[in-house]
């Protein structure tokens, strides 16, 4: 056509899921403000100027994708935790994380360890104990997380961690006494600053957990 019936007014009558989508007079789809990641469904209608006015309309879609990753770190460089020798078999110590990384794509992680006495939960991150501890037989456990992203289409993006986890110290060890003597003789009359004689005990305990203090409890004549 020709003069006012080519000339075209567009417009947006639909959009689904809703969003704000808009058009200008030469037909660009612009949107103001923020979009989710989802398909959208955009109606368009094409007025022209003529006296009848003609209309032609349209079906836009337009597929809205979080931005795929090119890389993945973890939100600390090492992660250091500390539980009691007595921690029991199970026991929750802590999670490791991941930074900056969208929550659609949380479905694509998968944590692992070759740790054993430890395990990590392949989807969260959260590391649990599979054993007992005894402080006085290791202090401390490293060992290593790996994560990856496997996202269809995509090639997987792997990355991994140091982790350590401290034990820490229990009075859970009695004292025990070295080459004690149950009986001894001793001369009468003698000088009471007189040594009778020395007792030793020990305790595999540290810390305070194993200074000890001697005192006698029952002293039969």
């Amino acid at each position: 056509d020709e003069g006012s019936n080519q000339e075209l007014v567009y417009s947006i009558t639909e959009v689904e899921p809703l969003a704000p989508f808009q058009v200008d007079e030469s037909g660009s789809i612009s949107v103001d403000g923020s979009l989710s990641s989802a398909v959208y469904h955009l109606t368009i209608i094409a007025n022209d100027r003529g006296s009848p006015s003609l209309t032609g309309s349209a079906i836009a879609i337009i597929d809205v994708r979080e931005p795929v990753p090119t890389d993945i770190r973890f939100n600390q460089s090492d992660y250091a935790f500390a539980i009691s020798e007595n921690t029991t078999s199970g026991s929750r110590i802590g999670s490791v994380h991941l930074e900056g990384l969208l929550p659609g794509f949380q479905q694509y992680l998968g944590f692992t360890t070759t740790s054993s006495s430890f395990s990590v939960s392949p989807t969260s991150g959260e590391i649990r104990t599979r054993t007992t501890f005894d402080y006085e037989q290791e202090t401390a456990y490293t060992f290593t997380v790996v994560v990856r992203l496997d996202i269809p289409t995509e090639n997987p993006l792997l990355t991994d961690v140091e982790v350590t986890v401290n034990i820490i110290d229990e009075n859970d060890n009695s004292p025990q006494f070295v080459d004690f003597l149950p009986s001894l003789s001793h001369p009468e009359n003698r000088s009471t600053e007189e040594e009778v004689t020395r007792i030793e005990a020990t305790d595999i305990d540290s810390g305070d957990n194993s200074r000890l203090r001697y005192e006698i409890v029952n002293a039969d004549e």
